[in-house]
């Protein structure tokens, strides 16, 4: 996972270079944020960007405020992927997708999957907007690497926050 990261970050201020931007730093507070939200989205099987299941946690304010980050950002931004980390299935026939089935699956290079991600948020207005707006000058990231079914497959999956904060 820390690979994941690293990738994560650097391409992330790779993409912000593109556009002539100032590299965002990494910060362990919008980390432990990320990774709070991640893991709500985790365990009680949601996938936003409010968490309707904890009012404590429910909203990026309200996890700015219970992160005990008010005064330290006053600008925050949030990006979420829900992501496959194995190399996609091919749908052959029956047997044949019940023996590939059975093989295991190698992760994506990190690289690559982070890649991916960013290059489908991107592809976004919203997150676009959040990877390349000029006032942001931190990051960080909550992620988990789970299993999930697929075509009655189970794969391994990467969830993702991405937070962006604007230090005072």
């Amino acid at each position: 996972m820390h690979q994941i990261k690293i990738e994560m970050f650097n391409i992330t201020n790779e993409v912000r270079a593109g556009f002539g931007l100032q590299p965002v730093s990494y910060s362990n507070y919008l980390d432990r944020m990320g990774q709070i939200h991640t893991n709500e989205m985790y365990t009680h099987k949601f996938f936003l960007h409010d968490n309707p299941y904890c009012k404590k946690v429910e909203s990026l304010s309200d996890r700015i405020e219970y992160c005990r980050l008010i005064g330290l950002y006053d600008m925050v931004g949030e990006n979420l992927a829900d992501y496959p980390a194995v190399n996609g299935m091919r749908v052959l026939s029956p047997l044949r997708q019940l023996l590939d089935a059975l093989k295991p699956r190698p992760l994506l290079p990190a690289k690559n999957l982070c890649r991916n991600i960013i290059k489908g948020w991107y592809n976004s207005p919203g997150h676009r907007a959040n990877l390349i707006c000029p006032d942001y000058n931190y990051v960080g990231f909550g992620l988990l690497l789970y299993p999930k079914m697929c075509h009655r497959v189970k794969l391994k999956y990467l969830l993702v926050t991405q937070n962006f904060g604007r230090a005072r």
